[in-house]
């Protein structure tokens, strides 16, 4: 018997578990503004996991190898990367 059985006389109801499917798609860790890159590859030569590369002109990112680190949001000169999931990331001087 539940606390709630015993001190409301009641079940609680089951709810259903969200579902995640096994090939979703990774949340976006960093954005990238086409418009105002410039694809000078500053972002590509920091990203420690190599998870920025250029591809037909333009900026690539594989959010699943992406860490966070934002060293390539700091590093664009025009800011084209962002932070979208969570916190804004802290921009150069």
């Amino acid at each position: 018997m539940s606390l709630l059985e015993r001190f409301f006389g009641k079940t609680a109801p089951v709810l259903p578990q969200p579902s995640v499917a096994q090939d979703a798609v990774p949340l976006l860790k960093v954005a990238v503004d086409e418009a105002i890159c410039h694809h000078c590859g500053g972002c590509v030569a920091v990203c420690p996991p190599d998870a920025i590369f250029l591809e037909n002109s333009f900026l690539r990112i594989d959010q699943s190898t992406c860490t966070s680190c934002e060293r390539c949001v700091k590093m664009c000169p025009v800011h084209a990367l962002s932070m979208p999931n969570g916190r804004p990331a802290a921009r150069h001087a």
